[in-house]
């Protein structure tokens, strides 16, 4: 299960999910038990306080 986070320079989050999806992975908004890959792009300094920086600390209290 793949979880996307950050702004991604070759395009929206969505067309970066349907590249996943069009080549067998399995995408999620959010981070959960099944999440084997999170793919983080583009944090700023302030990270821990943004949207991303959520699915950030989820994911390592999951690991």
């Amino acid at each position: 299960m793949f979880v996307l986070t950050g702004k991604f320079q070759i395009g929206p989050r969505k067309a970066v999910a349907s590249m996943i999806v069009d080549r067998g992975g399995q995408f999620k908004d959010s981070v959960c038990g099944k999440t084997n890959t999170l793919i983080a792009v583009t944090a700023s300094r302030d990270w821990k306080h943004s949207h991303e920086g959520t699915k950030i600390i989820c994911a390592q209290g999951l690991r």
